[in-house]
């Protein structure tokens, strides 16, 4: 009986939902990224999935997922910024390096218990076991 009454349920979770990532998933998938690279100096205080949207490209299926977040500095530490979908985040500061690509001359010191709004975007890419996140990890 009891296997019964959970499958009853797993059949009506899965009928409920639309074949997109969650925001639970897209959220998982940032604290992901960020709590594995940061997890001594940010956390993240707050989620929001703001959009997102499926496309299909050269028959590979994807969904663009926008967000908002606000991130907790928990420790002090020297910044750059937010690059590459991560909050750059060290302990000591770094030396300045020039390119005619790239330039880290803009860090700044960023006090504990600063809280930084953030926006951007995750790529899931469609898999036959699911979405695939940027981490690797199948939602």
């Amino acid at each position: 009986m009891k296997s019964i009454v959970t499958l009853f349920i797993s059949a009506l979770i899965v009928s409920c939902t639309d074949g997109k990532p969650s925001e639970s998933f897209v959220e998982r998938s940032f604290k992901s990224k960020h709590e594995t690279k940061f997890k001594d100096f940010v956390e993240v205080i707050d989620f929001e999935k703001t959009n997102g949207a499926e496309y299909e490209i050269f028959g590979r299926k994807g969904y663009e997922a926008d967000f908002k977040a606000k991130i907790k500095y928990i420790k002090s530490c020297w910044t750059g910024g937010y690059v590459d979908g991560l909050v750059r985040c060290q302990a000591g500061k770094p030396k300045p390096r020039k390119s005619i690509w790239y330039s880290n001359t803009n860090y700044r010191k960023i006090k504990v218990g600063s809280i930084k709004e953030i926006t951007g975007r995750i790529t899931f890419e469609k898999t036959d076991k699911g979405w695939k996140a940027p981490d690797g990890v199948i939602y």
